[in-house]
């Protein structure tokens, strides 16, 4: 039964079926007004719904009008990050190519207490050069012109190949060439070979040759419940798929605005 002082008092009665089919006697859904006029309140560590509901409306009982206002926030003890519902934002590197994401998405779903994935970006991931060292060797200056050549035509002529070969490089397979910076030409290698750097350095007119790598970034945000899962289970099976944790984040609440409606809004 509910008292006079429920805001689903004055809700006509209706019936619903459960999942067995049978009608089950229920109030009607209550239709929120739209809010008139809004103010803020940045959340605190220790926040309660009822003391934020004695401290704006002077009535405790009123909390349900703090969470009417925030509707991306699925339950009340949601709002003060006090449900078993935890959500961790990870910065993943990987040097794989391509990147397993199709294998870690799945490997994430199958664990009991994962309720969902968000990768932060479009795509997922963005691409970063990493070099791997210093210089392998130094090839002529004259291949200045030979290395702009093979921009434009993607064909490595057989002068730049045989310079490379002198000091122990052997090109394989398939290479896009591109200059993305001044003076610096690339060998972008369709396997998962090194990325092979050719830059001219003019302060001593030598064209240095070095590898580098793929260095692939992928950003999720996994949502789990820890009372099923632990963060650690969540954080070993993507170590165990070759990505490394570069930085992960605990998101909370704690320090972001949520609204406070009038006191007169969404009904008795």
């Amino acid at each position: 039964m509910l008292t006079k002082r429920s805001r689903y008092y004055k809700l006509a009665d209706t019936t619903f079926p459960d999942r067995k089919g049978v009608r089950r006697r229920c109030k009607a859904v209550r239709r929120l007004k739209p809010l008139i006029g809004r103010f803020s309140h940045t959340l605190d560590a220790a926040d309660r719904l009822d003391h934020l509901a004695y401290k704006y409306y002077r009535q405790s009982l009123y909390w349900w009008r703090i969470c009417d206002a925030n509707p991306q926030l699925k339950a009340p003890l949601a709002l003060l990050d006090q449900t078993a519902l935890k959500q961790i934002a990870f910065h993943l590197t990987t040097e794989q190519s391509p990147p397993p994401l199709a294998v870690l998405h799945q490997r994430l779903t199958s664990l009991v207490g994962v309720t969902s994935i968000e990768k932060t970006t479009p795509n997922g991931l963005t691409e970063t050069v990493l070099n791997a060292g210093p210089p392998i060797g130094l090839i002529a200056n004259t291949l200045l012109l030979d290395l702009d050549d093979a921009v434009l035509s993607q064909q490595v002529p057989a002068s730049i190949e045989l310079a490379l070969q002198l000091i122990g490089v052997t090109l394989i397979g398939d290479y896009k060439i591109t200059k993305p910076e001044p003076a610096l030409w690339q060998f972008n290698s369709e396997t998962s070979e090194p990325v092979l750097q050719c830059q001219y350095r003019s302060e001593t007119a030598q064209i240095s040759v070095n590898t580098a790598r793929w260095v692939y970034h992928v950003r999720l945000h996994v949502t789990f419940n820890e009372h099923t899962v632990a963060a650690e289970t969540v954080m070993e099976a993507i170590a165990t798929l070759g990505f490394n944790i570069a930085e992960k984040t605990i998101l909370t609440n704690v320090g972001q605005s949520i609204t406070i409606p009038p006191r007169n809004t969404g009904g008795a």
